[in-house]
């Protein structure tokens, strides 16, 4: 019997931050689908919150260009998961888009 508690509690334990990670992750997706095109900076992160990661992307068509990431997936391979992001693009201090594809368009147009 206390074998099968103390395995329980184990799994248990072994289990939650994984749980927490695909909750925070669900949160994201959830909140990315209330983005639209025109959206401000701050109304953004008070959407969705802060991004995980950010970087810049110099166009000549589109001028500076920040890119917010946001984690929306991870997913499961053979040595450890990969964690799959969602680009938001930021022009004149509005969102322009979001997507992978939206995102290389605007990189394909570097300086």
């Amino acid at each position: 019997m206390k074998i099968h508690i103390f395995l329980g509690i184990l799994f248990f334990a072994g289990s939650f931050p994984f749980q927490l990670r695909a909750d925070e992750t669900a949160i994201y997706r959830e909140r990315l689908n209330q983005l639209y095109i025109g959206m401000t900076k701050q109304q953004l992160i008070q959407s969705v919150g802060p991004p995980n990661s950010k970087s810049i992307i110099n166009t000549k068509k589109f001028g500076q260009a920040e890119v917010y990431f946001y984690q929306t997936r991870e997913t499961p391979t053979k040595n450890k998961p990969v964690t799959v992001s969602t680009p938001v693009i930021i022009t004149k201090g509005k969102v322009s888009g979001w997507g992978w594809h939206y995102y290389h368009m605007i990189d394909a147009a570097k300086d």
